[in-house]
């Protein structure tokens, strides 16, 4: 008779893991639970230890705070002043948590990692080539924040919230009397963002303001304080309304116009990644760019990739307006069926 299969599963003490280390234990499953601690809140070993009588499982509390803040602030920083905006919970599970788990996972020579992320995985047992779906309800759906896993990480994650309505997933947390226990204890993402921004302090950042069609509105003392996105307001046009769209550090330069007459039809992207299908780095692709703040979510799209990493996506239709709500920095998706083909970072709009 085999041994059970050992996984790892990551617990950040909302109803989605707890869940998941339920389902996981139902199936006769070795687990052991691994919580993050970025706050480090002398509360956090009583509600874990309540965690631990409920599941039956032992759970490793790991001291994150100072490594996981240090990381973000330095991110921002880097993205203040190359006028970028970037989502701090993306980066968070991008470059620290799935990672730090996926290192967990080989000191302890576990099987398998899990997580509580709505999103779902599958696996072709004919070529051995793992998918990435999105989760089947859009507006929960967290497929960017696996962007950048390897084919290994994929073939070695269970997700088992992926293929499960929340409906289920709330009668699970209900049945084991959980709620949103340790939200006090997650990340104040908006602090930290406040004191990415405090920590410019210094230095020549002067930039001329221009809008789109190139008429010089002003100038401004320090660029590194603004965020593309960031309403503008101009002091001679007084209910004129403008948003930051770009800003240029190696021409000091700030890019803006309003945002209901604003028009995107092209994008530059880097970092691009393909998740199944590396393939598809090398051809045109007929898919849709899915990302967080477009009402729609999706936009037909033709793709080519040039130098690597780096992207040129050409929307079949222009969006305008509201939709047209993507700036430097934010994290985009291809998406085919479903399937999350891959993703890259805008770094520029056209």
């Amino acid at each position: 008779m085999s041994e059970p299969e050992k996984i790892l599963i990551s617990l950040s003490g909302g109803p989605g893991s707890l869940a998941v280390a339920w389902i996981l234990r139902k199936q006769g499953k070795t687990i052991r639970g691994v919580f993050f601690d970025v706050l480090e809140d002398p509360e956090l070993t009583r509600t874990v230890e309540s965690f631990e009588r409920k599941l039956g499982i032992s759970i490793q509390i790991v001291p994150a705070k100072a490594e996981v803040e240090k990381l973000l602030i330095e991110e921002m920083r880097a993205s203040l002043i190359e006028g970028k905006r970037l989502n701090l919970k993306e980066l968070f599970h991008q470059k620290y948590l799935l990672p730090k788990l996926y290192e967990l996972k080989d000191t302890y020579h576990f099987e398998k990692v899990a997580t509580g992320h709505r999103v779902k995985v599958q696996i072709n047992s004919i070529d051995q080539v793992a998918h990435l779906y999105s989760y089947d309800d859009l507006a929960q759906d967290e497929a960017p924040l696996m962007l950048g896993l390897r084919q290994e990480d994929l073939m070695s994650l269970e997700l088992p919230l992926g293929g499960l309505p929340p409906a289920m997933i709330d009668r699970i947390a209900e049945e084991l009397e959980v709620k949103e226990e340790t939200g006090r204890f997650d990340l104040d993402w908006q602090g930290l963002f406040t004191r990415a921004r405090q920590s410019l302090s210094g230095g020549d950042r002067f930039a001329d303001i221009y809008t789109v069609q190139g008429m010089r509105l002003g100038s401004h003392q320090d660029y590194a304080t603004l965020t593309v996105g960031d309403p503008y307001d101009v002091p001679d046009e007084i209910g004129r309304a403008y948003q930051v769209l770009e800003i240029t550090p190696a021409d000091r330069r700030i890019t803006v116009d309003d945002p209901a007459k604003r028009r995107v039809s092209e994008l530059h992207l880097e970092d691009g990644v393909w998740i199944s299908r590396p393939d598809l780095g090398l051809q045109n692709l007929q898919c849709h760019m899915a990302w967080r703040t477009h009402e729609t979510r999706t936009a037909p799209v033709s793709l080519l990739q040039y130098e690597g990493g780096r992207i040129k996506a050409f929307l079949n239709e222009s969006l305008v307006g509201k939709q047209a709500d993507i700036f430097n920095g934010q994290t985009v998706l291809w998406v085919a069926g479903g399937e999350v083909l891959g993703g890259a970072r805008v770094m520029r709009c056209r």
